[in-house]
């Protein structure tokens, strides 16, 4: 899938001197080279200087393929993570990446740099880190809901100091405990100090260990339909049909607004036909999938004339925000760890929509 084109102008500006902290923050993580000491198994955890909610943090290089630090906020990058390390979930951090922002640090080449960093560490005379392949250059992005990689704006950047300064605080403290000998720290997600701000510096024993644990699914906001809508749509008649309904994002971007985002596509299959009955795309990045998959299941009803007597899902997020309205019209609505029809119909779509 070819990148899509990002214009200069398209993205939020900061001063040459806050770049300059950031890059200096990205130093400061290379000085440590985390992926020498901390294995991929231990997550670094923190609050949100601003939400209180959860962050996390995870050392990139452990296979050497690149060097770095991913950092992701919020319930449902904590919901995916635990997943992932918990229950062994694959894709699993892929599947709600368009939910969470995320920020990430890394060391390219300057080849593999953007004309926007390069043109920005030139203007900063900034001299690379040395590595054991060559020089190192910083690269750093955020990724907010539903857009594409880009660069951070004020907020961002406040945030990723603060947070970066615990996590590289929090790697000094287990680098020296371990001495050289990663087997020497504990599987698990490792929590900054409570009541400690960034400005402070932790020791080991101030670290407390906590083990992978799987966490609810975060509520999710229920899809709404007026009463009026309801009740046209309640005096359809009902058959006996089955239908599967599901919503995803891909990484096919749309280059509308300020960012491209995510291709979020609904699609409502005939279960026991396969037959398309439906198909919805997201309107923008901040698009739910809940909304998504409300205005697919509306559409489906109501070009149908008629009301299935069961509609199954497989993501319960989906399930818990369309069971209402779904109700209220006399549908059921089921659980099914996989939907077969939607999966062939996924599998026969054209590879540029991503999904």
């Amino acid at each position: 899938m070819p990148k899509p084109v990002l214009k200069k102008n398209a993205f939020p500006k900061l001063s040459l001197e806050i770049w300059a902290q950031l890059y200096a923050a990205a130093d400061a993580v290379f000085a440590l080279k985390p992926w020498e000491s901390i294995p991929p198994d231990i997550l670094l955890k923190i609050s949100h200087p601003v939400t209180n909610e959860p962050v996390y943090g995870s050392i990139l290089g452990s296979m050497g393929e690149v060097y770095g630090i991913s950092i992701q906020c919020g319930t449902w990058a904590e919901y995916s993570l635990m997943r992932a390390f918990a229950e062994d979930e694959e894709g699993a951090l892929l599947e709600n990446v368009h939910r969470s922002t995320s920020f990430k640090i890394e060391f390219l080449k300057k080849s593999e740099l953007s004309a926007m960093d390069k043109e920005r560490l030139k203007g900063l005379a900034y001299k690379p880190q040395p590595g054991a392949k060559g020089a190192c250059w910083p690269s750093i992005e955020v990724m907010k809901e539903g857009s594409v990689p880009c660069p951070p704006d004020a907020g961002d950047a406040e945030v990723i100091l603060g947070v970066v300064h615990c996590f590289t605080a929090m790697v000094q403290a287990m680098a020296q405990h371990a001495n050289g000998d990663p087997d020497l720290l504990p599987e698990g997600i490792a929590v900054w100090p409570e009541g400690r701000t960034a400005g402070h510096c932790v020791k080991w024993d101030d670290i407390e260990w906590r083990p992978f644990e799987a966490v609810p699914e975060p509520a999710c906001e229920k899809f709404q339909l007026d009463e009026l809508s309801v009740a046209q749509l309640r005096q359809l008649p009902q058959v006996n049909e089955q239908i599967e309904l599901d919503a995803f994002a891909g990484f096919a971007s749309v280059g509308e607004g300020l960012r491209p985002f995510f291709m979020k596509l609904g699609l409502a299959v005939d279960s026991k036909s396969g037959m398309i009955l439906g198909v919805e795309l997201g309107t923008g990045g901040t698009d739910l999938l809940e909304n998504i998959a409300g205005r697919l299941l509306i559409e489906v009803v109501s070009k149908l004339k008629a009301r299935p007597k069961r509609v199954l899902f497989c993501q319960p997020s989906l399930l818990q925000a369309l069971e209402t309205v779904a109700r209220n019209l006399g549908i059921e609505v089921l659980y099914q760890k996989r939907l077969p029809a939607i999966e062939e119909a996924r599998a026969s779509m054209p590879e540029k929509f991503g999904v």
